[in-house]
């Protein structure tokens, strides 16, 4: 989860920066499955985005 963080705050995701670290701390402090899931959600969603936008400014 560093790199994606790092990596993602090279670009200026801030947005990717705070939904991994949201991640990172549910799975870290074992927060519930239905946390996580949200969590993970949530990033995969704004991970998609980014994509799009990178993918299509090549």
């Amino acid at each position: 989860m560093n790199n994606v963080k790092s990596s993602a705050g090279s670009i200026g995701a801030v947005a990717l920066v705070s939904l991994a670290l949201q991640l990172e701390t549910a799975i870290d402090q074992g927060e519930p499955h239905e946390r996580i899931k949200a969590a993970l959600d949530s990033f995969a969603a704004e991970m998609d985005q980014i994509v799009r936008v990178v993918t299509s400014s090549l």
